[in-house]
């Protein structure tokens, strides 16, 4: 009986590293690629929907891993690596400026400055990605930004870097 607890114990920790190597991947090297939200959703939609049908032709009595492990962690994983292929070995830097504006979010009846930006001429407008910021902080009384492009290897652009500033700091206003 210890024996089997230590198994799904074993298994529930690949279960945890997998989803949380995920998460950040998604995070990290997703959102900096320039692909849509909806492009990006539609690619993991249909990977699950075909890792589902392989999984149920081939792989139900041939692996050690359940269906919503094979499904959800393996998958995603897989889709990840691609992703990430394609930003580590991503060539050509090229630096493009924009002013931005903060987007106004309304909570509980009151508005506040939001860390998702609008580019100056509506840039990037579909990508919303690269123009979501976790760290408010970062752009907190800044006006300009500066992203490194590279195209990537599978031929999606990547942001490598970003920078936030103020007017006079960079552009001599």
């Amino acid at each position: 009986m210890e024996d089997n607890f230590n198994k799904q114990v074993s298994r529930l920790s690949i279960v945890i590293a997998l989803t949380i190597i995920n998460v950040i991947l998604i995070f990290k090297v997703g959102f900096s690629t320039l692909i849509t939200l909806t492009t990006l959703f539609t690619i993991f939609g249909l990977s699950f929907i075909i890792s589902t049908i392989l999984w149920l032709l081939f792989f139900k009595k041939r692996t050690i891993f359940s269906y919503y492990n094979f499904n959800f962690c393996l998958t995603p994983l897989v889709i990840n690596l691609f992703f990430l292929f394609n930003y580590v070995f991503s060539n050509n830097p090229k630096e493009e400026v924009y002013y931005f504006t903060k987007q106004i979010q309304s909570v509980k009846g009151k508005e506040h400055e939001s860390s998702l930006i609008t580019l100056e001429n509506n840039k990037y407008s579909a990508f919303t990605g690269i123009r979501l910021f976790f760290d408010y902080n970062k752009m907190f009384q800044k006006d300009y930004i500066s992203y490194t492009f590279e195209d990537g290897l599978l031929g999606w652009k990547v942001v490598k870097s970003v920078d936030f500033f103020y007017t006079d700091k960079r552009l001599g206003k």
